[in-house]
């Protein structure tokens, strides 16, 4: 990310261009940040790095002169991305949690949080999702299903809520405080290919409201901010995300127990739902969308995370994620009409700028680092990361530049501005190899006020051609050009 120097300011736009509009007199919805997930797989890969590298990988994510992330995310137990399938509590039956630990957790997680947490000057806000309870409260008796994920057995209600909190207490106590949960990692279900637990939204409902909300009051972490659904948007109002709103929201004992609805993207590689977002933030505006995880999965061109010779690595060079090279899960087990071959820039772009124009407060990245084979993890899913590490060599990608148009300008308490794109007359929306982009746009763009009264814009050129534009703002305006293919940020100081 280069910077490109000072635009002039002037009273009326060039004629014959595409504009970017944005008005500053109806504030909306408030930005918490951006971040990235550190998983135990995570951890593990920095502290495996030299010491130097490992606290310039964390300056460059958390610090005020790199990213400035302020927010992360990790597991609750062990996920796809843990070095080993675990739990805090694997004895049946132990309802009072006598023998709760958090001891796994000491080796590579904690001491890198406490890192990160210090490299952002104490600001980072931590979100934790469990991706399967202890086996033992479960009905089919394990964290891991055989084509199912099972289900919390409802007598076990309670201890779950305690087992929960119990995480929350033991990290605080370790120097870690966990400043949200989700109540499940993907709830609707993932077929046992990882550690799962599916719930129902009124399940969900129930169990917030009865059990685990009170149990944080209780023991003194009622401000932990509570997160729902926690899995894909979809393509229409009335599908998951909205019922899960309309059920958990609309339940008045419920409603002041939670933040908000986390979303996942993994429906599509193009879509970005803008009509589901709008009809979540319509059940309850004042409660916020998350997004919390995504990743430009499932690295591979001859199967399910499985690359020919040719393609191997070819993730660990530029050019991979500026071309239609990447091929998520569902190319290959869902439809090729929503899951084509795609750019992984162009993913991360447009579902930023689109979610924020459409009410997104935050965006988390998922692993922040891997290894070059998009590891390790105890269950296979190779996946790239922000940046990818050969050997001791760590390698930035794309996506951490094009993240970081985003979290070094929209800064948290930014207030998000309505952005209106009008692209000039002869702008085909053409991407790099001759056929329409995916979306069917030429330049998307979002916009933020800051706290020091800065207003930040983010501009996308999908296209294979460089596009004259003039950013209007108010009575004043600034013109220039994005090259094909590309992002830009303008800051506009006071």
């Amino acid at each position: 990310m280069a910077n490109k120097g000072m635009l002039t300011i002037a009273s009326s736009p060039p004629a014959g261009r595409t504009t970017i509009k944005v008005d500053t007199t109806a504030p909306r919805q408030t930005i918490l940040g951006f971040g990235a997930a550190l998983t135990e797989s995570a951890a593990s890969v920095i502290s495996g790095l030299p010491a130097a590298t490992q606290q310039q990988v964390l300056n460059d994510y958390f610090g005020a002169n790199g990213s400035g992330y302020t927010l992360s995310r990790t597991h609750i137990g062990s996920c796809d991305f843990a070095l080993s399938e675990y739990n805090y509590d694997n004895t049946a039956g132990d309802m009072a949690l006598a023998n709760f630990s958090i001891a796994n957790d000491q080796k590579y997680m904690i001491p890198i949080f406490k890192r990160a947490i210090a490299a952002s000057g104490g600001v980072l806000k931590i979100l934790a999702s469990p991706w399967s309870a202890p086996g033992w409260m479960k009905d089919n008796g394990a964290m891991t299903g055989n084509g199912s994920d099972g289900s919390l057995l409802p007598a076990d209600y309670g201890v779950y809520a305690k087992y929960l909190s119990k995480y929350i207490t033991s990290y605080k106590a370790a120097g870690v405080p966990i400043w949200g949960i989700t109540v499940q990692n993907e709830p609707l279900g993932v077929g046992g290919s990882r550690e799962g637990m599916q719930w129902s939204d009124t399940q969900t409902n129930t169990f917030i409201r009865d059990n685990l909300g009170p149990q944080l009051q209780t023991d003194g972490v009622g401000t932990t901010q509570i997160f729902f659904y926690d899995h894909n948007k979809g393509a229409t109002p009335g599908d998951a995300a909205t019922m899960w709103a309309t059920t958990i929201l609309k339940d008045a004992k419920t409603n002041p127990l939670v933040a908000g609805t986390a979303v996942h993207w993994y429906d599509s590689t193009f879509q970005t739902y803008p009509t589901e977002l709008d009809a979540i933030h319509a059940v309850d505006p004042t409660k916020a969308i998350l997004y919390d995880e995504g990743t430009a999965d499932n690295l591979g061109d001859t199967g399910d995370g499985t690359s020919s010779a040719g393609y191997q690595y070819s993730w660990m060079h530029d050019a991979f994620y500026w071309k239609k090279d990447d091929y998520d899960w569902g190319y290959w087990f869902a439809s090729r009409t929503d899951h084509p071959v795609y750019e992984p820039v162009y993913r991360y772009a447009r579902d930023i700028i689109v979610g924020l124009n459409h009410w997104y407060v935050g965006f988390i990245d998922w692993n922040a680092i891997l290894n070059k084979d998009g590891g390790p993890g105890h269950v296979r899913n190779p996946c790239p990361a922000g940046i990818l590490v050969d050997g001791s060599t760590p390698y930035y990608t794309p996506i951490f530049y094009t993240m970081q148009h985003f979290s070094k300008f929209f800064r948290p308490q930014a207030q998000v501005l309505t952005t209106t794109v009008t692209v000039a007359a002869g702008v085909p929306a053409t991407d790099y190899d001759g056929t329409p982009t995916q979306d069917g746009n030429a330049l998307i763009a979002a916009a933020a006020k800051n706290a020091d009264m800065s207003v930040a814009v983010v501009l996308f050129n999908e296209t294979n051609k460089p596009i004259d534009y003039a950013v209007l703002l108010g009575t004043q305006n600034v013109s220039s050009t994005i090259p094909a293919q590309s992002i830009q940020t303008i800051v506009w100081k006071p």
